[in-house]
């Protein structure tokens, strides 16, 4: 292979990019995030593309080299006429895992501060065959067999993975042609992490003709399939879900006990989503409940802090009234996202503005679910939702009365911006003066 094989294959991954406002290169000075940097280096410059990009170099601070490498990246930026940073963790992580999530946050947070929406990662084809293995030796589906996509998204950021289908040995076989170092991790030789003991396993299999671009179509195969069945969900949702005012989520029971059960499992998963705020990602747990669901004498199940049964002719998913909020003093914040469901917006007021005793809480936690203020709402829905209240209950804002207000909360579905979904309109909080609790 020629030093520009490489390159020509991977510059149309970063023509593609044209709605991106700038560029983040997550480097830690190995050969693969190396090897991204020198041929994104050279698209940039060939491309004349003069939009913003940053390098970020991330010291977890779990060992003494580390700083010395994110000195190495920097030094490289500058060489390159990159601007650059390195970000360093305020807390230790414990494990692997605790540090990859760290390092993502560190990264776009930055990102964010420099107005970047786009993060250019160095994962390559033999990190897609080790993600591979490890799913399915955790017990995934289709969905984790399809491992690392080339384009995803984490927290309303785009990440970007444009060196899936090349080799590892390929990439550093271009670094040497250029002359170009890189520091190895000591801790991929550490065969304590599991990602090194499925490294092995793979080197192993290699020497009996398993090739790591097999796994790599092995994956856009079942991301193939994937969309496919997400897709007919998707249409499910717009056309059959309904979402009510104060979270419930219902579809007819028979639209879901027509569907294929891999669809029944999916559907499910969406509503739970929905409804919790949070994506169920334990498949085992919702073949589990589906079972339930399905073979249970009562047609009902709990899963992922929501209560799931079918109610004479429809199938209702509602937040389960456990593990709710502490209460929060509502001087304390402007905003804020309550429960990972409700978007809450203090805009405070010109006389009784909310003070240190304001306080926002579930229904059900001080009593207030047998307040006169949310007799409308069905039982269970009183336990769930928020309500603001001055410290002796005397004064309390119900979030379903739609009067003009300065407090306001509003249900909003985890996939809202993805689905079409029915609901109503938003809700305002309103002050009312109604006595003791009933």
């Amino acid at each position: 292979m020629s030093r520009d094989d490489l390159p020509a294959r991977i510059f149309p991954s970063f023509d593609a990019l044209k709605d991106a406002s700038g560029f983040a290169l997550g480097v830690s000075g190995g050969s693969d995030s190396i090897a991204l940097f020198h041929i994104f280096s050279a698209w940039r410059a060939a491309s004349s593309d003069n939009r913003p990009a940053f390098v970020f170099a991330v010291d977890h601070g779990m060992r003494s080299e580390a700083a010395d490498e994110c000195r190495d990246v920097m030094a490289l930026a500058t060489r390159l006429g990159l601007q650059s940073q390195t970000l360093t963790l305020s807390k230790k992580p414990k494990n692997m895992s605790e540090a990859r999530d760290a390092r993502y946050a560190a990264l776009i947070s930055a990102m964010r501060s420099h107005g970047l929406s786009h993060l250019l990662l160095g994962h390559q084809a033999d990190d897609q065959a080790e993600t591979q293995l490890y799913r399915w030796v955790s017990g995934t589906g289709i969905d984790g067999l399809g491992a690392m996509r080339p384009m995803s998204e984490r927290d309303g950021i785009t990440l970007v993975r444009p060196l899936l289908a090349e080799r590892r040995k390929d990439l550093r076989r271009h670094l040497v042609e250029l002359g170009v170092d890189w520091n190895d991790d000591p801790t991929n030789a550490d065969t304590d992490h599991v990602r090194t003991r499925m490294r092995r396993t793979l080197a192993g299999l290699e020497k009996d003709g398993f090739d790591p671009r097999r796994a790599a179509a092995f994956a856009r195969r079942a991301q193939r399939a994937s969309d496919a069945l997400n897709s007919a969900v998707d249409g499910i949702v717009n056309d059959h879900v309904h979402v009510a005012l104060w979270g419930d989520v219902s579809i007819t029971r028979e639209t879901f006990l027509d569907l294929p059960e891999e669809l029944q499992i999916r559907l499910l998963a969406r509503l739970l989503h929905i409804a919790r705020g949070h994506n169920p990602r334990h498949l085992e747990k919702l073949e589990s409940a589906l079972d339930a669901l399905l073979q249970g004498s009562d047609g009902t199940t709990t899963v992922a802090g929501c209560d799931v049964r079918f109610i004479d002719q429809t199938l209702r998913v509602a937040r389960e009234a456990r593990h709710l909020p502490d209460p929060i003093i509502a001087s304390a914040v402007a905003s804020t996202r309550w429960d990972a469901r409700y978007a809450i917006t203090f805009h405070g007021m010109s006389s009784g503005a909310p003070g240190e005793n304001w306080m926002v809480a579930p229904g059900q936690a001080l009593g207030l679910d047998r307040h006169a203020i949310l007799k409308d709402l069905p039982e269970h829905a009183r336990n769930t939702v928020p309500v603001l209240f001055d410290g002796k209950k005397d004064v309390v804002f119900s979030p379903f009365d739609v009067e003009q207000s300065i407090f306001n909360a509003e249900f909003v579905p985890a996939s809202v911006e993805s689905f079409n979904l029915v609901r109503e309109s938003s809700a305002a909080w309103r002050p009312l003066s109604v006595g003791k609790i009933e």
